[in-house]
């Protein structure tokens, strides 16, 4: 069993064409991934549907989770090994490119524990911070190096 089957199997998953080149696309990226990108990346081979439903199974699942990023446009990133089909475990940072309009998990930022008022629990929340990221950053003459 490769890779790919044993996540989509450890997710409750079957392995369909559709699942194995999808998953296949979000392991290859380093940034969120929107439906349009997986439409490009994927080319023909797949209709909206198969891409809109095979997103929504990945992010019920515990395999992906939605971003909204400012741009209003959804994308999606792969969860950490601690989420499933009950538990989302991705707390953490976010960060939307204001350059190019790419989204990035930032896990390696530490989030402060969020202490909402007595009575209130939090079952997902969203941090999302803009600027210009480390890409963009690296083109030369196109933006100051001490932002």
């Amino acid at each position: 069993m490769n890779h790919i089957d044993s996540i989509l199997k450890d997710h409750g998953l079957k392995k369909t064409v559709p699942r194995a080149e999808i998953l296949n696309v979000f392991m290859k990226n380093t940034k969120a991934i929107s439906h349009n990108d997986l439409e490009k990346e994927l080319g023909r081979d797949f209709d909206r549907v198969t891409i809109y439903r095979t997103l929504s199974s990945f992010e019920e699942k515990g395999l992906v989770h939605k971003i909204m990023p400012p741009t209003g446009v959804a994308t999606y990133a792969m969860c950490s090994s601690h989420c499933n089909s009950r538990t989302h475990q991705d707390t953490h940072l976010h960060f939307s490119c204001n350059n190019c309009s790419s989204v990035y998990c930032l896990n390696e930022v530490e989030i402060p524990q969020l202490k909402l008022p007595k009575g209130f629990q939090f079952t997902s929340f969203s941090f999302m911070v803009e600027g210009v990221c480390k890409n963009c950053l690296s083109k030369p003459g196109e933006f100051s190096s001490n932002l």
